[in-house]
């Protein structure tokens, strides 16, 4: 799926073609894993964001707004 512009995500500098992998060290497997860990979370909590990139293992650290 896309990375939204204007957003978090794209903020922090997630790209389309990146995987998540884990998001505040919970692992991110399915869609529903990740619905699951956004659920708890409240605007302007940190969140880390570990993702895959061409291979390579990256982590980003951005804020939950509200939507």
């Amino acid at each position: 799926t896309a990375v939204q512009a204007d957003t978090p995500a794209a903020e922090a500098g997630l790209r389309k073609e990146d995987i998540i992998v884990a998001v505040n060290d919970a692992p991110v497997r399915t869609l529903r894993d990740y619905a699951q860990v956004l659920r708890g979370l409240s605007p302007g909590d940190e969140v880390r964001i570990r993702f895959l990139r061409n291979g390579d293992e990256r982590t980003v650290t951005t804020r939950v707004v509200d939507r």
